[in-house]
């Protein structure tokens, strides 16, 4: 038997021996003879008799299987090598799961950490910038030179910037996902980025409620592909100049409203974009509209 033959190899769970082991949880002793219905590819390069199958039991699932066989003329195993695997695999089992404890007690500290972050940035900095900033808007009417009144408001502009720098920040905690990969927010933004490349294109966007709320799964997957299509629609067939968008994540749903000053009646029977974001809202049991002035795309969250 060669490793390299069996290395990156797939075969069915069901038609392994320690695929059943897996899937019933009881441990397996005897002969690898014993089971010509496994894998013909398996078994073919795999030249063993006597095996010995353990489940690594954990407290609410099988983590994985121990497997160990002997040559064919070797002793087969007994019962004391099977109690003697049996108590290694749980050991195994518990190893893992105390790992996967701490692993998840890190991330809520992280996200304890970054709950309190934005707290403070709230209450200690957002609303400080914020009574400077309407000062400043009731300063622009009692300003008798013109110069003065022009340099109050870009101050103003600039103070607006600021706000929503920070309140972009805050978010940015809310929906961090360490150790996971790029979030929703993140990949919507690389979706943005894209979109805005196109010459001539002005997008504006807004974003309300917890993103971190819609995961990693296939919802996030059709939501970034829904959207991405969605602008393809307002901005090529539409020729759209100005673009707003708003993503809200409520509770219970996840809904995307993309408004454009393009010309009405692009038609939507032809369009593969339309077609494909309807499809992705009426997977999760959501529903898409196509008006003149945009795309109302909204499902419940799971």
């Amino acid at each position: 038997m060669q490793a390299d033959d069996l290395s990156g190899l797939e075969v069915s769970v069901d038609r392994t021996l320690s695929g059943r082991v897996f899937r019933s949880g009881q441990p397996h002793l005897g002969s690898w003879e014993d089971h010509p219905d496994q894998e013909p590819a398996v078994a073919s390069l795999v030249d063993v008799d006597a095996v010995l199958v353990v489940p690594m039991t954990g407290t609410q699932r099988v983590d994985g299987v121990l497997t160990a066989a002997r040559v064919r003329g070797r002793p087969g195993f007994t019962p004391e090598d099977l109690e003697m695997a049996a108590g290694f695999a749980t050991q195994a089992s518990v190893s893992i799961e105390i790992a996967d404890t701490r692993a998840e007690q890190h991330r809520n500290e992280i996200y304890d950490e970054r709950d309190q972050i934005a707290a403070e940035l709230h209450e200690q900095v957002i609303q400080r910038v914020y009574a400077v900033n309407l000062s400043l808007h009731a300063a622009i009417g009692l300003a008798k030179s013109s110069v003065v009144a022009q340099r109050v408001r870009a101050a103003v502009r600039d103070l607006d910037g600021v706000i929503a720098h920070i309140q972009d920040a805050v978010r940015r905690l809310d929906d961090a996902d360490p150790g996971h990969g790029p979030g929703v927010r993140e990949r919507i933004e690389e979706v943005l980025a894209d979109t805005t490349a196109e010459p001539g294109l002005s997008v504006s966007t807004r974003f309300a409620g917890k993103l971190d709320t819609i995961g990693t799964g296939e919802l996030a997957d059709d939501l970034v592909a829904a959207l991405r299509d969605t602008l393809a629609l307002v901005v090529r067939h539409a020729a759209a100049t100005t673009v707003d968008l708003a993503l809200t994540c409520t509770g219970h749903q996840v809904s995307v409203v993309v408004e454009h000053d393009g010309r009405h009646g692009s038609g939507r029977g032809d369009l593969a974009e339309w077609t494909a974001v309807a499809e992705r809202a009426e997977h999760h049991g959501g529903t898409a509209e196509l008006d003149d002035r945009g795309v109302r795309w909204s499902v419940p969250l799971p």
